[in-house]
């Protein structure tokens, strides 16, 4: 017992440092044009009532990441923070949101009380913040953290509390990034199927984070206003999918076979070190593969339909998951990582969610000081990436 506290003593330790060895560098990173219309956008909110970057039309539906998501950068820009302090806020409202989403989780299995309940909590934020693919968006004033705390704290309440947890996935959908509706619409649309009681209230409660912004919109603006902002947002998206399928500066045709995009130097997929390309695929693969090991022997007996809708959550985030997979391996034209980081994400929630399934109910001394160990040795190894 002495020896697993000293090492859980470490591991948080380790842990701590780990995180900040990742945030700290990546607060002088130079501004990210993306980022800076985040901030500004949040800033205006506050200051003007104005949710749009700088010089920008009212409310402008160009800025994709929702004021759910970036209002710590907003409130501290208009306190007059610099943009490291702005970062950091930033970076410590999403660890705050990781903690709670892997405290809800662990809370739900029942296996965990008191202090082991904060501290699993804590080692499984570590795990996810250093080895996450592309991890500076939990630095970058950006959405994809904050929206997938939203849609990890819907999934992990869901069971008891539906009605709260259609609206965190629509406020990760809505009031975070719009793409997580290839999330959270199968698993919410699987569950219908499924249950046939409440469904006009859930899907009232998953559309209401959008409907509160509606009257936001509405207050500050006007009927005149949201007509407008309604107009502009059509003409964004359609923007946005002709560039996101076929840019104007692109001569290729898209999508061009797998193995020639793997080489085409006009993509950022091609500079990846070996490493990070095994760490996109690992969380983009493995899920499906575990859960088909996991639940092959439910899967013969029920059939993937309904299988699918008895485990909607799953099948509902595996499917996002693919199609992300297809769409950035296959039609995105420029393949940046931080497109694909909900996925990745979701990917390593899933494979988390399975391992600590699997490891509290196999939970002893041993076993305990044996997972300490390696978590130990995977926080240092980051500590060590950073020093060296």
């Amino acid at each position: 017992m002495k020896n697993t506290l000293l090492v859980r003593f470490l591991v948080s330790a380790l842990a701590v440092l780990a995180v900040a060895a990742l945030i700290e560098p990546r607060l002088e990173q130079s501004h990210f044009v993306d980022e800076t219309g985040v901030i500004e956008s949040a800033h205006n909110f506050f200051a003007h009532f104005n949710y749009t970057p700088h010089g920008w039309k009212d409310f402008a539906p160009e800025v994709s990441t929702g004021l759910w998501c970036s209002f710590p950068s907003g409130i501290a820009s208009v306190m007059g923070m610099n943009i490291q302090s702005i970062r950091l806020i930033f970076s410590l409202y999403c660890l705050v949101l990781l903690f709670f989403v892997a405290f809800l989780a662990l809370r739900r299995s029942g296996k965990l009380i008191g202090p082991d309940l904060f501290f699993y909590s804590a080692v499984i934020v570590g795990l996810f913040v250093t080895f996450i693919p592309y991890p500076d968006c939990i630095i970058l004033s950006l959405g994809e953290f904050p929206s997938l705390a939203f849609m990890g704290i819907g999934s992990a309440i869901f069971a008891p509390h539906s009605l709260l947890a259609s609206f965190f996935w629509g406020l990760s959908a809505f009031g975070g990034k719009i793409v997580n509706l290839a999330f959270v619409v199968p698993a919410l649309f699987l569950y219908c199927l499924a249950s046939h009681r409440g469904r006009f209230k859930l899907v009232l409660s998953f559309l209401s984070p959008h409907f509160l912004w509606i009257g936001i919109i509405l207050l500050a603006v006007g009927p005149a206003g949201l007509a407008r902002w309604y107009r502009f947002s059509f003409e964004v998206f359609g923007t946005f999918y002709r560039i996101a399928t076929q840019p104007p500066e692109l001569t290729t045709k898209i999508p061009i076979p797998i193995w020639e995009r793997f080489s085409d130097p006009t993509l950022e997929w091609v500079g990846y070190p070996f490493l990070l390309k095994f760490k996109i695929l690992f969380f983009m693969i493995a899920p499906t593969i575990v859960t088909i090991i996991l639940e092959k022997k439910r899967l013969r007996e029920l059939g993937l339909v309904k299988w699918a809708r008895n485990n909607f959550m799953i099948s509902g985030m595996l499917l996002g998951q693919w199609v992300f997979f297809i769409w950035y391996f296959f039609v995105h034209p420029y393949m940046w990582i931080r497109h694909l980081v909900p996925a990745l994400g979701v990917g390593f929630g899933i494979l988390l969610f399975y391992f600590f399934n699997w490891y509290l109910s196999k939970r002893t001394s041993k076993n305990e000081l044996a997972f300490l160990i390696l978590a130990a040795l995977l926080f240092s190894s980051r500590i060590i990436k950073f020093l060296i």
